[in-house]
């Protein structure tokens, strides 16, 4: 095991070739340094890596895991340090220099064009011709065949990639590293949406191909997929490279410990808060500690004090004003407006009600199957009843589903991946029609309401695709912080946005959820995929939500921020608010939901109370069949 201050026991400098076990590392990155303004994403982080192998990348969320990954890859250069492959110093000044290297990244979110074919999708950017510069399609598809077949992977390459499952995109997106020859695979949390059928099926891709002697390095928050299947494990924390180890040499303690830090490790339910330093950029002890308990985290300084908000988060020169940004006045169009929040004003102990000290209990409830509004005294938030939603790919996503969702309660739907999981969501959220049924939201039918009328009524949505349903990737934290909110009337008059009031509530998701910026004025696309996840999950819980429908909530989350979204879910929940989650994490849903029901072919085959949760059980409901016909 060795510490930042050590490269697998040796000492080396800028500018030296270091070695493992006497022989020069595949890959070698020495000293790397990476700012975005005031914050230091990588801070001299030494990473080697063995050719053949797994080599999982580990860290909290905004540790550096991704910026570092980004940096080997071409997509940022490095402020300061050096890159080695092969013993030779390169510098990639973008990914073309690096896939000339034989180096390809899979990010968090795919580089799929979903109009385009699945062939299309693979060979575009290095398609195969023929004489006269004819794209030769028949070579293409026998290439594709052959690469598919190694990964057991047989698409209908003339089908939309838009049909794809999740699971069959992130095969596609290997194969189009392979097609380019990669023998360098960076791999970024690609587990977040798969269920664990799938991920077990990407895990013996990933098998067969470090067998065949490519390097994989594998970006995940997840311990079971690194003590399982990575042969050596790095760790990142605030930028800094904390540890690196052989995984034999690891247990699930320890690697937790080096996570979140000595205290954080300790805690049942890690905290989020950390202080605030000015200029916004969030003070991560060097040592790992959190903040000793029950002390109080700090506050963003009152504008009478020595530090004013605009010093802290300094706006960038030629910035759109938050007026111009978000009209909200009528006749006025926003791509975003369909997303207005409450009307109604809260106190900020109504917004955030603290529950400090005191433990998150679920509240138990039977099984239901839904139908009456009112059941042993607690009202149904949610009800659906015999609901049909038609699929794009022809048929029915849904069919024939019921569900009742209480207040106090938080249920959980399981399910194998392309179920009715998409359908149902967009149904529940006014983004796709309704064949046939009802939904009911206390006790009103729903179904024929816009989108904004249903946020207006206090429902809310957390969308997996967070890039494309739930922030403006090119707009600021501070805009990103209200979007669909710019008609509540704390944050406009007469529909004249208040700025003041507009920073006031970003500072207060920021602080609830912990998230970490650069700068209010800050593009939301410098924030790792899991801070702007915990801005999201933070402006859907601000006010008190009647219910929250949350898709893979903690898609790209670490441990920290993964368990504070559930605390915060539940918290809302024992203020009144019912939740429905949808996810692919059946350890997730057993661990917080009080219900589990599970989705197979787009209807409700079984539904699990809390004390007749089984794994074996729920998986074999999740392929449509019983426990006893799974079991040989």
């Amino acid at each position: 095991m060795h510490t930042r201050e050590s490269t697998h026991g040796q000492q080396v400098g800028i500018g030296t070739a270091p070695t493992i076990d006497g022989a020069s590392p595949l890959i070698a990155m020495l000293g790397i340094t990476k700012r975005f303004g005031a914050l230091v994403a990588c801070d001299a982080v030494d990473l080697q890596v063995a050719a053949g192998t797994l080599h999982a990348i580990m860290g909290e969320n905004g540790a550096g895991k991704t910026t570092l990954m980004r940096l080997l890859y071409g997509y940022y250069a490095p402020d300061a340090g050096e890159i080695y492959l092969r013993g030779k110093r390169v510098q990639f000044r973008t990914p073309a220099d690096a896939i000339a290297h034989h180096i390809g990244m899979v990010s968090q979110h795919y580089s799929i064009i979903p109009e385009l074919s699945a062939l299309d999708n693979l060979i575009l950017g290095a398609e195969p011709t023929r004489f006269g510069g004819w794209l030769d399609r028949r070579t293409a598809q026998a290439k594709a065949e052959q690469l598919a077949d190694a990964l057991q992977f047989q698409p209908d390459w003339s089908r939309p990639a838009a049909e794809l499952s999740v699971a069959a995109r992130q095969k596609l997106e290997i194969l189009k590293l392979l097609w380019r020859d990669a023998e360098i695979l960076i791999l970024d949390e690609p587990t977040a949406m798969l269920s664990p059928r799938d991920v077990d099926a990407l895990f013996e891709t990933l098998m067969r191909l470090k067998a065949q002697g490519r390097t994989i390095l594998l970006v995940t928050h997840k311990l079971n997929e690194a003590l399982r299947y990575a042969d050596v494990v790095t760790v990142l924390r605030g930028g800094l490279k904390v540890a690196d180890a052989p995984i034999a040499q690891v247990d699930a303690p320890t690697l937790t410990r080096w996570i979140v830090g000595e205290d954080g490790a300790s805690s049942e339910t890690p905290s989020l808060r950390f202080p605030l330093q000015a200029g916004g950029t969030e003070a991560v002890p060097t040592d790992g500690t959190a903040p000793a308990q029950g002390v109080a985290p700090a506050r963003f300084p009152s504008r009478s004090g020595d530090t004013s908000a605009h010093e802290r988060f300094p706006s960038r020169s030629g910035d759109t004003s938050a007026h111009e940004r978000f009209p909200s006045r009528s006749g006025d169009t926003c791509a975003h407006e369909r997303f207005p929040s409450q009307s109604r004003d809260t106190s900020a102990h109504e917004r955030f009600p603290s529950r400090s000290g005191e433990a998150f209990t679920p509240t138990r409830f039977p099984s239901r199957s839904g139908g009456n509004l009112k059941e042993g005294g607690m009202e149904s938030c949610l009800v659906i009843r015999d609901l049909y939603v038609a699929s794009e790919r022809g048929g029915w996503g849904v069919q024939g589903l019921n569900l009742t969702v209480q207040a106090g309660e938080i249920v959980g739907i399981a399910g194998v991946d392309g179920s009715g999981q998409l359908e149902l969501m967009e149904a529940l959220a006014g983004l796709r029609p309704i064949a046939r049924g009802e939904i009911l939201l206390l006790g009103q039918p729903m179904h024929r309401w816009s989108t904004a009328r249903r946020i207006q009524a206090g429902v809310r949505y957390l969308f997996d695709d967070r890039f494309r349903r739930m922030m403006a990737p090119q707009w600021s934290v501070l805009e990103n912080a209200i979007l669909g909110a710019q008609r509540d009337p704390e944050l406009q008059t007469l529909g004249w946005l208040k700025p003041r009031a507009i920073r006031q509530r970003a500072e207060q998701l920021i602080e609830r959820f912990q998230v970490k910026v650069p700068a209010l004025r800050a593009p939301i696309l410098q924030l790792s995929g899991g801070n702007q996840q915990r801005l999201v999950i933070a402006r859907a819980l601000y006010g008190k939500p009647r219910l929250l429908i949350a898709y893979a909530p903690t898609r790209g989350l670490d441990i920290r921020g993964a368990q504070a979204t559930y605390a915060a879910i539940r918290d809302a929940c024992q203020h009144g608010m019912g939740a429905l989650v949808i996810a692919f994490d059946l350890d997730e849903l057993m661990e917080h939901c009080d219900r589990i029901a599970v989705l197979f072919k787009g209807t409700i085959v079984a539904a699990f109370a809390r004390e007749a949760f089984s794994r074996e059980a729920i998986g074999a409901a999740m392929v449509g069949a019983t426990l006893q016909e799974a079991t040989p």
